[in-house]
């Protein structure tokens, strides 16, 4: 089985909060995308859930918005849960529909349902086109699409296929603030990806909150040409003096230099957590 939170928002090919039920082929570093079938998963926490208890193979949590930056939700998974791996990641393209059960002028609307990520990416053009309206936060947009579907003039953000499959009235097409609107998506799981030779990294470091924390963690990739792609810092949840550092790198864990750079790393008296290594989309 794979778990799939996809905000109902992926793509117009794709559906969303599913779980596949055939066991994925894991090849060379990939896996494959043919699936037998699949079951919904309300939440990020839920994907997490459902594959820690080996109830599903795999899982694919969206991680962060070209517009709307990081999911604090899946990275704090991520932290709490030493059992799961990454071992991919999938960047798409992000589309917004304007739709609503009953046909009326979007003007006449008494709210707008969306999850909170759909309704930031289309802040812009729902403030300009519309102006100040009540923002219903669903915990996706699946059940903003029934709920639109339940209640007069309530606008909601779905995708294209929410608006056939609630069979919804579109009233306004591609609503995103910005045309080149992407979300990356992790894969995850309990299994662990081979070296492809063109792989991605990610770690999640802890360090003591004190000056020159940081420069002792980046020195070690400096030193030996490690590309860094992502350093996203956050308070640690478990321990309020130190500081949780998520990084995403070139390299695959195996790979001689990068041992080297880990080793380094943990010799500064830091917690060093490999998240996983997975080829690069």
């Amino acid at each position: 089985p794979v778990v799939f939170d996809f905000f109902d928002s992926i793509s117009e090919n794709v559906d969303y909060h599913v779980a596949t039920w055939k066991t994925p082929q894991l090849k060379m570093g990939t896996i494959t995308r043919a699936f037998e079938s699949r079951v919904p998963s309300s939440t990020i926490d839920d994907v997490f859930y459902q594959v820690i208890k080996g109830d599903t193979d795999i899982g694919v949590v969206p991680v962060e918005n070209s517009s709307e930056g990081v999911i604090n939700t899946t990275l704090n998974c991520l932290a709490d849960n030493e059992n799961i791996s990454i071992i991919g990641e999938i960047y798409l393209n992000i589309d917004h529909q304007l739709a609503s059960g009953n046909k009326f002028d979007i003007k006449d609307a008494f709210a707008i349902a969306s999850h909170p990520q759909a309704l930031g990416q289309c802040s812009k053009w729902i403030e300009k086109n519309i102006g100040s309206i009540k923002r219903l936060e669903m915990p996706s947009s699946a059940v903003a699409a029934k709920y639109a579907k339940e209640n007069k003039n309530i606008l909601c953000i779905v995708n294209s296929l929410a608006v056939e499959k609630y069979k919804l009235k579109l009233q306004k097409s591609n609503i995103q603030d910005y045309s080149d609107n992407k979300t990356r998506f992790l894969v995850i799981g309990q299994n662990e990806i081979l070296s492809t030779g063109k792989d991605k990294t990610s770690f999640l470091i802890q360090t003591v909150n004190n000056p020159g924390a940081l420069i002792n963690i980046l020195k070690p990739f400096e030193k030996r040409k490690i590309n860094l792609s992502k350093i996203e810092t956050r308070p640690s949840r478990g321990n309020i003096d130190s500081h949780d550092f998520f990084v995403d790198c070139e390299g695959h864990q195996l790979d001689a230099k990068l041992k080297l750079a880990i080793k380094e790393v943990r010799s500064t008296g830091s917690l060093v957590r490999v998240l996983g290594s997975y080829p690069q989309y």
